[in-house]
């Protein structure tokens, strides 16, 4: 699932907590709604159990075993899967495999970045070592940003049978489209989601009132994000991020010779959508759209007030 090259991982990376922490999607960035952090941590390297008081975390494990222990529970998270840590309740995060686990963490609401950059420094050339100053350091940092360290537990057995829950996923016009979590109840809250776009697929030109941030893990996929003539098609391969504005005209497209796999981080919203239009995996039709299935996506779009272009202006981008 991570195809990201080592050297991107190095570049602009933070020691924190014994790990390299690189952040995607700062909380400035995303007016605090939230912040997305790159995390590489190295074999039998653990958080302190700790509580987070001002934000919800959504982990998504890119390569390697994540351990990840609550007072409820405790599961092993392999690649492809995500958990969901609320505010408020203690958890810590370890690896206890022999390789590097790489995983993302989305916060929300954001500011989780602004604590690894106070706690952290830039990563020195011999790799993730700690010493005295970085624990002094993380440990003053911590109540300033919400923080709230543990004393240390006991590791948790994990049941035989247990592990992270299975997404749910649909097939909307050819694209694969995984909802891995959802950060809360709302409309409005965030939404963590998976989509693999084939090769020669596309998303027409349109809008909508939802911001939407897109993670590239494989493959490349191609974003036009602004209106006719004052905007260009921009690459997003793996590592790399996008960021639509809300009501800022936008069409996707995949011209390579393997799918686009990327995240997207949107609205719960925007997920309902998807889950009315969509449909199971395994029961969609091969060949191209047929035209009720576009209509029914057209309809759902409108009903949500979203602007759709027209073939003039798809065309006029290359679609």
């Amino acid at each position: 699932m991570d195809s990201m090259t080592e050297q991107t991982r190095r570049d602009g990376a933070i020691l924190f907590a014994g790990t390299a922490v690189n952040v995607l999607v700062s909380a400035e960035a995303m007016a605090g709604a939230f912040s997305m952090l790159l995390v590489a941590n190295p074999p039998g390297c653990w958080t302190p159990p700790h509580v987070h008081r001002n934000e919800d975390e959504t982990v998504l494990v890119l390569a390697g075993t994540l351990r990840v222990e609550t007072e409820e529970r405790a599961m092993n998270v392999g690649p492809g899967q995500a958990v969901v840590l609320p505010r408020g309740r203690p958890h810590r995060l370890g690896n206890t495999g022999a390789q590097e686990t790489r995983f993302l963490v989305l916060c929300t609401p954001g500011g989780f970045d602004d604590f690894v950059r106070a706690a952290g420094r830039p990563m020195p050339k011999g790799g993730p070592t700690m010493d005295e100053a970085d624990i002094a350091r993380l440990v003053q940092a911590a109540p300033r940003h919400g923080i709230e360290l543990l004393a240390p537990a006991a590791p948790r057995p994990v049941p035989a049978r247990e592990a992270a829950a299975a997404a749910d996923e649909v097939d909307v016009l050819g694209i694969r489209i995984q909802v891995l979590a959802e950060c809360g109840p709302g409309d409005d809250d965030p939404c963590l989601m998976r989509v693999q776009v084939p090769p020669g697929g596309m998303v027409p030109m349109h809008c909508h009132a939802d911001r939407e941030v897109i993670y590239g893990l494989g493959g490349v996929l191609e974003a036009w994000i602004g209106p006719v003539g004052k905007a260009a098609w921009q690459a997003v391969g793996a590592g790399q991020v996008a960021d639509i504005p809300a009501g800022v005209p936008h069409a996707l497209r995949n011209q390579g010779d393997v799918p686009a796999d990327v995240l997207l981080i949107a609205t719960r919203r925007i997920a309902g959508l998807f889950r009315e239009v969509g449909c199971p995996v395994g029961d969609a039709p091969h060949g191209p759209p047929s035209p009720d299935r576009i209509q029914a996506l057209a309809a759902a779009s409108y009903a949500r007030g979203y602007w759709l272009a027209g073939e003039a202006e798809n065309a006029a981008i290359g679609l």
